[in-house]
């Protein structure tokens, strides 16, 4: 019974989270709300967060290759909005 509930939360979190994606990145609007509304759609990266996991245990070096590309990746997209972006967040 326990492990049923689980599996239904689970799957509801997932449609939650879809939904609030698919509206955040579909709908047209100001680009400052948009991440006000992807805020509570986290639980995608659950998954992500999991296998990078799991990767870090079994190959640390490719870990560390992954969180370093997206802190780069990151870090671009920072410095592109202070610097480029005229539209204030």
């Amino acid at each position: 019974m326990f492990a049923m509930t689980t599996v239904i939360a689970a799957v509801a979190l997932l449609v939650y989270t879809s939904v609030l994606l698919v509206i955040a990145l579909g709908g047209d609007g100001f680009f400052a709300s948009k991440p006000r509304f992807l805020l509570p759609a986290f639980p995608l990266l659950l998954p992500l967060a999991l296998a990078l996991a799991r990767t870090a245990r079994a190959r640390p070096w490719h870990a560390t290759v992954a969180v370093t590309a997206l802190a780069g990746l990151s870090y671009v997209y920072g410095a592109y909005l202070v610097v480029v972006n005229r539209v204030p967040l």
